[in-house]
């Protein structure tokens, strides 16, 4: 097959090379598109030497698959995919700790900066790892796709300057309108340390599953804490965090367990999960989370599941200043954004600010249903076309 391969700077040569053989997990992908990125041209220019001569470059990419390998599973030659030029193990310390760009085993594909390199897409074919590969929409160009890696680059980029700056980006509209009622209703967080307190388990499992995606950490207890509560609860109460009360939960029970939480000092931010079709959930939740929320210096950040019924009832939590979800994934980002970065919210009469990434909602009719949403919680505008901020101030 033809390639571009180079054998030094400024000798760069098109000419046959040996067909790629997938090994255990990988496939062979044929490039439809393929961007040039700067490292490219820094290889290629020999502003950067950490390539081995026979190289072929090339990370920005997508394409066919043609060859699959052993032990391959899900995918099919002829399936349309993008690549993520970047893999790592998941298993080193530094990959345990969050710093995957150390990883001690990770891979790159025509590119740089991992110990393990794959020929890349200045080619006709080559050899991906199918933990890569991400299927295609068929609405989507394969030039369109190729750029979903430079994309990806670029928005990492902005919000880790943005976390730097104390600002806050968000991904979604509906992400948009969880995170700037949280922030406005709830005091700032200490740190990202959650306790989550339900009569529903289920949904805190679910939450579990995603916090290490919002890097977010589960609580532990001190002893005094998980001492106290087993006193005071029956024995069949998980006495943990998650904390379950089970379906026999009261109003009192919750009041009783999120103080605890709250005066935990290894907690930085409580979420309570409620199921209101449990008949033992008394009518008063709402004025003790509101008590709760007014004398507590750590956000209270609640989620409901139900009908009619849960609507009207978190709509009296909000009432009392406590933001309530019924989606599982905008109440831990909306927690999240508590730990996220070093901004102030409502309270402190400092503005907060909000950033709305990977989609224009200009003129779509979206941003004045933002606007009404979130009107009540600080004063909003609109700053760009796609992006928001939320400015919050203590008297909004």
């Amino acid at each position: 097959m033809k390639a571009a391969v180079l054998h030094a700077p400024n000798d760069l040569r098109l000419e046959e090379i040996a067909d790629p053989i997938p090994g255990d997990g990988e496939v062979v992908v044929a490039p439809k598109a393929c961007g040039i990125c700067q490292t490219d041209y820094l290889a290629i220019t020999g502003g950067r030497m950490n390539w081995d001569p026979g190289s072929v470059m090339g990370h920005e990419f997508a394409g066919v698959i043609t060859e699959v390998g052993p032990r391959v599973t899900g995918w099919e030659v002829g399936d349309e995919v993008v690549v993520s030029p970047v893999g790592t193990c998941g298993r080193c310390r530094h990959c345990q700790a969050g710093m995957q760009h150390y990883c001690v085993d990770g891979y790159v594909i025509g590119g740089d900066g991992q110990p393990r390199f794959y020929n890349g897409a200045f080619a006709e074919r080559c050899k991906v790892p199918a933990t890569s590969l991400f299927l295609k929409p068929p609405s989507l160009s394969f030039e369109a796709a190729a750029l979903t890696e430079p994309l990806a680059g670029s928005y990492k980029g902005a919000e880790a300057a943005f976390r730097q700056a104390g600002l806050i980006a968000v991904d979604s509209y509906e992400e948009l309108v969880a995170v700037s009622k949280a922030l406005a209703m709830q005091p700032a967080a200490a740190g990202p340390r959650v306790a989550m307190i339900g009569n529903g388990i289920g949904t805190t499992v679910q939450a579990l599953d995603i916090l290490s995606q919002y890097d977010l950490r589960l609580a532990t207890l001190s002893p005094d804490t998980l001492r106290g509560l087993t006193e005071v609860y029956p024995s069949f109460y998980v006495v943990q965090n998650p904390l379950d009360v089970t379906g026999s939960g009261s109003s009192t029970d919750y009041d009783i367990g999120i103080q605890a939480l709250l005066a935990d000092p290894g907690v930085d931010i409580v979420m309570p999960w409620m199921v209101f079709q449990d008949v033992p959930l008394d009518d008063d939740i709402p004025e003790k989370l509101g008590r709760l929320s007014r004398e507590a210096d750590k956000p209270i950040v609640c989620g409901a599941t139900g009908g009619a019924f849960t609507a009207r009832m978190s709509a009296r939590i909000e009432a009392q200043g406590v933001p309530v979800f019924a989606s599982v994934r905008d109440w831990v980002a909306a927690a999240w954004r508590f730990g996220a970065g070093k901004f102030r919210g409502h309270r402190t009469g400092k503005p907060a600010l909000i950033g709305a990434f990977a989609q224009t909602i200009e003129g779509d009719g979206r941003q004045a249903h933002f606007a009404r949403r979130v009107s009540r919680f600080g004063s909003i505008r609109a700053h760009e076309p796609g992006c928001f901020w939320l400015a919050g101030s203590a008297a909004g």
